[in-house]
């Protein structure tokens, strides 16, 4: 069928489905004239034409119901259905109903706050261009410590290394700065020329660092941040006025770089390394390093040729002794900012989801007992032809509007959640600048919701039609039954004024006849539906 008629079928259901019934009425009656006709032309008297064509049919509304099962859009007329009686059950139980969704809200909220601290911080990429092949390199000392990297170490990475295309040297630290609107207490870092290579960055104003403004004697000339530039400078275009003093030196503005751009972080200013010559010693670990990587080259490949590097350095170097890198290494600088926050935030994030499992616990109990009270309507339904799956779904319409509630509730818990955790964050907590609730974390809030419904209905669908579909309906019916026949025993005994001893034995016998009677008519194999049958031989009984 094409794609248009599909589409066109699918809104003509939906859309004017009290006309698709009409005509599915019309068309079903009139294919059962036709074959009533043919009963008759064939010599057969119209009564037995008329039920022969019925029995040939199967039934009209059985038919229709056949019909509609493949017609398009069918499903989504049963899934609110579903939907609107699944609304009455939960408002039947009101009190029920609030202690499981505030219990799944509690829960998945707490998740969600939890996740998004360690989305923000070990999973969302970092915002730079090809952030993933962006690596920070260590030295490795004779202890097997990772060390920061000294002058000549680094220039030797620079030069002999196949696997960057582009290499770079910083540091940092809060410094004192004036010439601006207000002196301030400043975060500056020191890079060396190839800095703003490394992450694809280009000033949007003004000019990148060149070689020359790394060397001994050069003049001196920082890059400033777009918030610092727009704050405390005033947003000039022209710069042959823009000065800062840095701790007591003074410093030409050249450049401004993109907004969003802080690394490392909280970083306003950028100034050249090596002004004041480089330290020639090999044991003066005074930089950190980054690096992107080249082309094809994967991380392995650049851990050899550096390892290869820091040994030979190792074997040669006349500067001997505990203080010597002995090895080098390379890793993703995403791995090497958050390291150390890792296994404690995973930690966490296995405390909260063992508590979303209690949760979880707790609701599903709830919701077994609610479904044990529902005994008799499950029996009754599997009686007028709902199959197991049928009952299933249902269960899982109620477990998945109980979860969907609780995790918007949950959501919203979780914003007011996160801010008390970005409060209660120590200070040497990475990256908390990115912490929030994102569309990421939001996806994961809704498939957890998901994944709970599902969990939830699966298993009380599963222990509420595990057994004979009806057991509880039959039972229900002999208990009432012996209470009546009991009962009618008990006043005929009284008003005869019978003997007490002869009135117990009838009234034992008959209840007792009763029960055998209904234990042999509902001798039903577990797990098979119910038939008309037998509730029609059950209801012999009185």
């Amino acid at each position: 069928m094409p794609l248009f008629v599909k589409a066109r079928s699918f809104l003509r259901n939906l859309v004017f489905s009290h006309r698709v019934e009409v005509d599915l009425d019309q068309e079903v009656h009139s294919h059962l004239e036709m074959l009533v006709s043919e009963n008759i032309r064939a010599g057969m008297p119209p009564e037995e034409a008329q039920r022969a064509a019925r029995i040939e049919l199967g039934g009209i509304e059985q038919v229709k119901e056949q019909v509609r099962e493949e017609g398009l859009g069918n499903w989504l007329h049963s899934v609110l259905s579903d939907c609107r009686y699944g609304l009455r059950q939960l408002r039947k139980n009101p009190g029920a109903t609030a202690v499981m969704v505030f219990t799944l809200a509690l829960a998945i909220g707490a998740a969600t706050a939890i996740f998004s601290v360690v989305y923000g911080v070990l999973l969302r990429p970092l915002p730079y261009i090809d952030a993933n092949r962006i690596m920070a390199v260590f030295e490795i000392s004779s202890e097997g410590r990772w060390a920061h990297l000294a002058d000549p170490n680094f220039d030797d990475f620079r030069d002999q290394n196949r696997s960057f295309q582009a290499i770079a040297k910083y540091n940092d630290g809060v410094v004192s700065v004036s010439g601006a609107s207000q002196p301030t207490r400043t975060m500056v870092a020191t890079v060396s020329p190839e800095f703003l290579k490394v992450f694809g960055i280009q000033p949007i104003l003004g000019r990148d660092f060149i070689a020359s403004d790394a060397k001994k004697g050069a003049g001196r000339t920082v890059l400033v941040s777009y918030g610092y530039w727009r704050q405390q400078l005033g947003s000039p275009q022209d710069f042959s006025q823009a000065h800062l003093k840095i701790d007591g030196a003074v410093y030409s503005v050249i450049g401004v770089l993109p907004d969003g751009f802080r690394f490392p972080a909280d970083v306003d200013l950028w100034l050249p390394t090596d002004l004041d010559g480089e330290n020639r010693s090999r044991t003066a670990h005074n930089y950190f390093a980054v690096g992107h990587l080249r082309d094809g080259v994967t991380v392995e490949q650049a851990n050899q040729d550096i390892s290869a590097i820091a040994r030979r350095i190792h074997e040669t170097s006349s500067e001997q002794g505990d203080y010597l890198l002995k090895d080098g290494i390379v890793l993703p600088l995403q791995d090497s900012i958050t390291g150390k926050a890792r296994p404690a935030l995973l930690v966490l994030l296995g405390a909260v989801g063992f508590l979303l499992l209690v949760a979880c616990a707790n609701v599903a109990n709830l919701l077994l007992a609610q479904a044990a009270v529902r005994e008799r309507e499950l029996a009754i339904r599997s009686a007028l032809g709902a199959a197991r799956g049928r009952l299933i779904r249902q269960f899982l319409t109620e477990a998945l509007l109980l979860s969907l509630v609780g995790g918007g509730l949950g959501v919203l818990g979780a914003l007011w959640g996160v801010a008390g955790l970005l409060w209660l964050a120590p200070q040497n907590l990475p990256r908390l600048d990115s912490v929030s609730i994102s569309i990421p974390v939001l996806v994961f809030a809704l498939l957890l919701s998901t994944a709970v419904a599902a969990g939830l209905g699966a298993f009380t669908a599963a222990r509420a039609t595990s057994g004979t579909c009806a057991r509880a309906l039959w039972k229900a019916d002999v208990d009432k039954r012996v209470h009546k026949a009991a009962s009618a025993l008990a006043g005929q005994s009284w008003r005869r004024r019978w003997p007490s001893r002869w009135f117990w034995c009838s009234s034992g016998t008959a209840r007792a006849q009763l029960v055998e009677s209904a234990r042999s008519e509902s001798r039903v194999p577990s797990g098979q539906n119910c038939h008309y049958g037998r509730l029609t031989s059950l209801g012999g009984l009185v």
